[in-house]
């Protein structure tokens, strides 16, 4: 089959462009330029040498400071009570009577066997001076009033024991009997608490004790009041619990209002170290990672990831002892979005 002259040289054409194309040198493409990174607007604080107290925070619950049962010391009637639950009482107060009409009229003879004894002691010694008496009626007059002395002391002490007094101030907190019971010696009456003073008792473990020192304040906090109070460290006691292996710590609190109940949860924040001159920031401007702890610092607009070291601890404040010095930005808010060298951008709102 012949083949016309034009549709030859339309191959030919497309071949040598085809081969043109194949043969031109390769174009080099230039990879696109990186976006710069976007800066992060951040807070910052200037780290500064400060103060810092070490505290030890312990867990008590509050007591009186006077707790007294009074109990009876005279078997008998209680013939009247002259107190009731909840009465404030003041020392030497009577609280109840027990036997007491007896016993009185037991101790109002005495008195009288006693006076009549003395009288008679007197008269023969009077006409002992007449010698109208014998020495034997003396002798014997004498010891009749001594015996007669005797059992009127005797007489006192158990008229006495009829009357229960309060030997201190305080609130009655229990009462044990009702007026008309029967009881006997060591029956307990009443039991007063005086919590004017409130006793925080607390335990520390041993780790903590050597920094707990009587008469250091103490900031006492009430959980069921909402409130704080002041308080002094009035002893450590220096045995051990045997189980707990934790030193009982008491704290006495003022409480002229009666404000703080007894048995009510108290929590304790003792003063223990003061540290000077070191840099403290809250915890939450450190990253915990699994193999180190870091912050950011703002270094001229780039954020700059530091390695630091922990130091002492209270409440939600840090000391940071190694990585970051005085003077340093140190960036407390948009710190997690951050990597080393990311642009940052401080604000203050």
């Amino acid at each position: 089959m012949k083949v016309t002259t034009p549709i030859m040289m339309l191959i030919l054409a497309l071949g040598l462009a085809a081969f043109a194309t194949g043969c031109s040198p390769a174009h080099s493409q230039e990879p696109a330029a990186k976006p710069e990174a976007k800066p992060v607007n951040v807070k910052v604080q200037p780290a500064a040498l400060t103060e810092f107290t070490e505290f030890i925070t312990l867990s008590g619950h509050t007591a009186a400071d006077k707790t007294v049962t009074y109990a009876a010391e005279t078997p008998g009637r209680v013939e009247y009570l002259e107190a009731d639950l909840g009465d404030r009482i003041k020392k030497g107060q009577v609280l109840a009577r027990i036997n007491y009409e007896m016993l009185k009229a037991q101790a109002d003879q005495a008195q009288a066997n006693y006076d009549l004894a003395e009288k008679t002691f007197n008269r023969f010694k009077t006409l002992r001076g007449e010698e109208l008496a014998s020495q034997q009626q003396i002798d014997e007059a004498e010891s009749a009033m001594i015996q007669a002395r005797a059992g009127l002391r005797i007489a006192k002490v158990n008229f006495d024991k009829s009357v229960v007094a309060a030997a201190s101030d305080g609130i009655v907190a229990r009462k044990f009997v009702e007026a008309g019971e029967y009881v006997g010696p060591g029956s307990p009456i009443f039991m007063l608490v005086d919590y004017r003073t409130i006793v925080i008792e607390a335990q520390a473990p041993e780790t903590q004790v050597a920094a707990v020192k009587r008469g250091a304040p103490v900031k006492v906090k009430i959980d069921a009041l909402n409130q704080d109070f002041d308080g002094v460290i009035h002893v450590v006691l220096p045995a051990a619990d045997p189980l707990s292996r934790t030193f009982q710590v008491r704290v006495n609190v003022d409480n002229p209002d009666y404000q703080i109940m007894v048995g009510m949860a108290a929590t304790l924040r003792i003063g223990a170290r003061t540290h000077k001159d070191v840099v403290v920031f809250r915890q939450d401007v450190v990253i915990e990672e699994a193999s180190q702890r870091s912050i950011f610092v703002d270094d001229n607009g780039i954020a700059r990831k530091r390695e630091v070291k922990l130091g002492p601890t209270t409440g939600d404040r840090v000391v940071l002892t190694e990585g970051v010095k005085e003077g340093d930005l140190v960036i407390v808010v948009g710190q997690r979005q951050l990597v080393d060298g990311h642009p940052v951008t401080a604000v203050t709102n």
